[in-house]
């Protein structure tokens, strides 16, 4: 909190309220004298400039602050400029003095909590603790923080039964402005229960799951509750009151008496007598519906009408319905007992529409949710009738037709044959269809989103919600502009005739001022430095503000893997109420760990058994900077010994990744990785990688290209016969080429629009270092479009191929090595077969098949996929059709 502490010094140095005590005891005269000095002293006081120590905000801000208030009038107005620099930055101490003739503000900036540690005698919570942690690190370091996270921790433990836990927090400054909590914890012994205490008498069979000596677990408790109240729910106890269960500590042996109290009530069972003998009670009503059904809020009477309402929902529009009926059994059960007379279930004999133009018949009955086979087997349904009378309503209004009237329908019964004719009367009213657009006052604002929010041509049916629409897209294109507290007013200009009014939608935009973005100020670092956040924005001081640039801002920090928590918010939280011409920006981070560590086995069909682990570091010195190993062995079930020798797959991969090369914006990466696996025979790589990426954030989004330069060596082991099969020889590789990437899909997790390029383009040369020459080109593409809620309709391709292949002093000619080759068959290219399954295939000099594919240098792909989403972002399936091959030019 600011610390306000004027201090009131006179000309002749005394304080101001000590001068105003001598004069109690002075004559009146005097008196006067010195109030009026003290008047004059005043009005120097409250219209005097200001300044503030240096370094406390930036120099932006304090002109600001300045053009706001260039003298303190009052002490409303220091109170306030106090107040906005308590925003701006992290202080500890904020106060106020007037001296030589102007009032300085002096203060202390706070502290960075950069870590939080733990010392305990057990291991006990060490998860929870963990999260609590996290919520601390990258706040301001305070008294009230360090009370609050030890209330945190005493709080979690006493709910976990220690209420006898003690807790020393300690602070280690690491730099000037952070500082580690190191927080000792003594949990003491466990409370232990030891009785059980009920106000009200168990029933029979019924058992608390705590019992005496286990632990003061509250959680555990909790649970044990929930049980017990379905437990006597289940039983009939629908009227029970229970109260929260409380713990009576005794704190000279640690032990604690739990109390259950309430009141059990009466048991409840309803039944009914159907006079017709179809149904039961819970034929109409399931027993889920009757279980949860409170009876301080629906009584016996109130289920009286809901059992008349479900029994016309299925077509006995004549029911009747007598009671109920109070007996008592058991002593302690109410059983009440309804009589229902159903009467005939009315079927959909007819429905008729009167006054309808707009829509046929048909449309109009699959509206209501009545199909072709409606009047053979439908009962009436007065509640579903009125919801598809509901629809029927809209869908006018989507047509033009915004002041259509749909009266009650008209039910003529006819009780012999069970049978019901239906009359709609429809008043549909004059359409409204769009004569023009005009929008006003346009300036500096787009308005192409604008008309394609409305999605309406001219002449075309008027939707009402369109109007709505158009509005929220008129204030988002302002605020896109820099306008964020524009409004907007829609006026309608209607032209009648006797069955259309032609309607003009007059936009005018009041767009008040322009903002523009202020400081920028980030909060929350521990080991990032500023540079390479101010790096990834989008918005710069004195840019328009635009909340879509602010939007991918953050999404730019996401990428970066360096924060768990990203907010992007104004700095002065009344600057939108004041509306300021500059609005200043806070990105308030919390940074995640760092480092990571992930392990675990697996398991293919074509690779057997393997076991997988990966570490990185990914913000070295705090400069983005990462490391990474990854590390896979395989069981290689499919391989054919070398000799004697049964091997292990293995992919090893080390490497490193330069966030700004030469402080530009691209990405370097540099990594080695040794390969063995064996499909025929055991093919063995190592190799190497250099590649730099630039992402374009700015003018083509979504869009990376990486030039790249990578060698490798390729020997292959196995049976003679084999490699002479497939002509395969050791080859040493080295090729340049660029990777082009264009992601424009509206969700990655679930895409329904947009598409994903990815291309590659490579060189092979023997100026390279390597003894192969080609070249090389890949496309991978793929479309994405919403057919139907939650359908998707997706297409793909992948086109590959080598070109102009050549290799020096090589028996195989100018085939291209069998490790280069490209493969079809499996997941990532036509599904239904198994990998490297497609293509050509090698024979034997005795005319045996190789058992898998020859491979090709040329591949094409196609694929078609329906995609339906059963539970979002979880769980979907899909419908496709892959077609495709690899295969060889007629040459080679």
């Amino acid at each position: 909190m600011p610390l306000l502490t004027p201090q009131w010094i006179s000309n002749s140095g005394l304080p101001f309220r000590e001068l105003f005590s001598r004069s109690l005891s002075s004559s009146r005269v005097a008196r006067i004298f010195i109030f009026l000095c003290a008047l004059s002293f005043s009005s120097r006081l409250w219209s005097a400039p200001w300044t503030i120590q240096p370094g406390l905000i930036s120099e932006t801000n304090f002109q600001r602050l300045q053009e706001r208030n260039p003298e303190i009038r009052s002490p409303l107005e220091l109170q306030g400029i106090l107040r906005d620099i308590g925003r701006m930055a992290p202080v500890s101490i904020l106060e106020a003095y007037f001296e030589n003739d102007q009032w300085q503000i002096k203060g202390k900036r706070t502290a960075l909590v950069s870590d939080v540690y733990f010392k305990s005698k057990t291991s006990l919570l060490s998860s929870e603790l963990s999260l609590i942690a996290q919520q601390y690190i990258g706040s301001v370091d305070s008294l009230e923080l360090q009370e609050k996270i030890q209330r945190d921790i005493r709080e979690l433990f006493s709910k976990q039964g220690f209420p006898t836990i003690q807790t020393i927090l300690k602070t280690e400054n690491q730099e000037e402005d952070t500082t580690d909590y190191v927080i000792k914890i003594d949990e003491g012994f466990p409370c232990l229960i030891d009785s059980v205490q009920f106000s009200f008498k168990l029933p029979k069979g019924i058992k608390y799951q705590i019992s005496p000596g286990e632990t003061c677990d509250e959680r555990s408790i909790s649970e044990a509750q929930q049980t017990f109240e379905a437990n006597l729910q289940a039983l009939g106890y629908k009227r029970l009151r229970l109260e929260k269960p409380s713990l009576d500590y005794h704190p000279e042996k640690n032990t604690a008496r739990l109390l259950i109290r309430g009141d059990l009530g009466k048991r409840l069972r309803y039944d009914a007598i159907d006079k017709s003998n179809r149904f039961s009670l819970f034929d109409i009503i399931s027993q889920e519906k009757l279980a949860s059904l409170d009876p301080a809020i629906m009584g016996p009477d109130a289920l009286g009408l809901e059992l008349t309402r479900n029994y016309r929902n299925r077509g006995f529009d004549d029911v009747s319905v007598i009671g109920p009926k109070m007996t008592v059994e058991d002593g302690d059960r109410e059983v009440y007992t309804f009589e229902v007379d159903p009467g005939p279930q009315y079927l959909i004999q007819s429905i008729q529409f009167e006054g309808t133009s707009q829509f046929s018949q048909s449309e109009l009955t699959d509206l209501l949710g009545l199909n072709g086979f409606w009047n053979s087997s439908t009962p009436l349904n007065l509640d579903e009738m009125r919801a598809g009378i509901n629809r029927i309503r809209a869908e006018y209004a989507k047509a033009g037709y915004w002041d259509t009237a749909i009266r009650d329908p008209r039910l003529n019964k006819n009780r012999d044959l069970a049978a019901v004719d239906i009359v709609v009367s429809v008043t549909e009213g004059p359409q409204r269809v769009l004569k023009d657009i005009q929008i006003e006052n346009t300036e500096d604002v787009q308005t192409d989103t604008m008309l394609a929010a409305l999605a309406t041509d001219k002449g075309s049916p008027l939707d009402r919600s369109a109007i709505v629409k158009l509005e929220q897209a008129a204030r988002e294109s302002m605020v896109r502009s820099g306008y964020l507290y524009g409004e907007v007013d829609i006026e309608l200009r209607v032209e009648s005739s006797p069955r259309t009014l032609a309607t003009t939608i007059v936009l005018t935009l009041q767009k008040k001022r322009r903002v523009k973005i202020g400081d920028i100020t980030i909060s929350g670092l521990i080991k990032t430095k500023p540079h390479i956040v101010r790096r990834e924005l989008m918005i710069h001081t004195g840019d328009w503000y635009n909340p879509e640039l602010i939007e991918e801002s953050r999404v730019n920090l996401m990428n970066l893997g360096l924060f768990r928590s990203i907010q992007i918010v104004p700095t002065d939280r009344d600057a939108l109420s004041s509306e300021y011409d500059y609005l200043d920006v806070t990105i308030d981070l919390r940074e995640s760990k760092p480092g990571n560590v992930s392990f675990g086995p697996g398991w293919s069909l074509a690779r057997g058994s393997r076991f997988s682990v990966e570490s990185g570091y990914n913000n070295l010195f705090g400069t983005a900077r990462q490391v990474f190993a990854r590390l896979s062995v395989s069981e290689e079930a499919n391989q054919s010994a070398i000799g004697d020798k049964t091997l292990v797959g293995r992919n090893a991969t080390i490497g490193y990744m330069e966030p700004c090369v030469l402080n530009l914006p691209l990405n370097g990466t540099t990594s080695i990785n040794h390969t063995a696996k064996a499909d025929l025979f055991w093919t063995i790589t190592r190799g190497g990688e250099v590649a730099v990426t630039h992402k374009f954030k700015k003018y083509i989004k979504n869009v990376s290209i990486t030039p790249y330069y990578g060698q490798k060596i390729v020997q292959e082991y196995g049976a003679s016969q084999e490699k002479r099969a497939l002509l395969s020889e050791d080859v040493r590789i080295a090729r340049f080429g660029f990777r082009f990437t264009q992601d424009r899909r509206n969700d990655p997790a679930w895409p329904t629009k947009g598409f994903v390029l990815n291309s590659e383009l490579s060189w092979a040369k023997y100026a390279f270092g390597g003894d192969i020459s080609y070249f090389y080109w890949d496309v991978i593409a793929s479309r994405y479009f919403q057919i139907f809620p939650k359908t998707v309709l997706a297409f793909g391709a992948n086109l590959a191929a080598f070109e102009g292949v050549d290799r020096k002093a090589s028996s195989a000619n100018d085939i291209l090595p069998y490790s280069e080759r490209l493969h079809a068959g499996g997941a990532d290219t036509v599904r239904g077969f198994r990998e490297r399954t497609l293509g050509p295939y090698a024979l034997f000099d005795d005319d045996t098949l190789v058992d898998s594919s020859f491979g090709g240098s040329h591949l094409a792909v196609f694929k078609i996929e329906v995609r339906y989403q059963l539970i979002a972002d979880r769980l979907g399936t899909a419908f496709f059709i892959d077609s495709g091959n690899a295969f060889y030019t007629k040459a080679e």
